[in-house]
């Protein structure tokens, strides 16, 4: 879903003539019911804003061309993700896009996730 920040980005650029300029790069986190995971290892995983990895497309739905791997847990289990977000920054920074994971995981310690290209799919509705 795209969140109220990034739809007011893209309406002024489309209606006002705003000046818009998308993320360079974008942070892939995971959420458990809102609430960014954190602690364990946890980092969100950066994704540069290219056709490399987000592959042009010509319907309503963009998704990753590249595999990416999540961070390695370390000093215990992750807590169960059941979100994925896509964000502006490393740590803070805006919320663009969020949607929940069609299957929740927790990433059990020394253990990391790999995400297939496709698995991440961005729609505007």
């Amino acid at each position: 879903m795209i969140t109220a920040f990034a739809a007011a980005q893209h309406l002024n650029f489309d209606f006002n003539g705003g000046a818009y300029s998308g993320p360079a790069v974008f942070y892939v986190g995971f959420r458990t019911s809102g609430v960014e995971l954190s602690g364990n290892g946890y980092a969100r995983i950066a994704l540069t804003a290219d056709t490399t990895n987000f592959p042009a497309t010509a319907t309503n739905i963009i998704s990753n061309g590249v595999e990416f791997v999540s961070a390695t847990a370390s000093g215990g289990s992750w807590a169960r993700a059941d979100e994925v977000a896509l964000y502006d920054a490393p740590t803070g920074g805006n919320l663009w896009y969020w949607d929940l994971l069609d299957t929740p995981f927790t990433l059990l310690e020394t253990r990391f996730r790999t995400f297939a290209p496709g698995a991440l799919q961005i729609r505007m509705i």
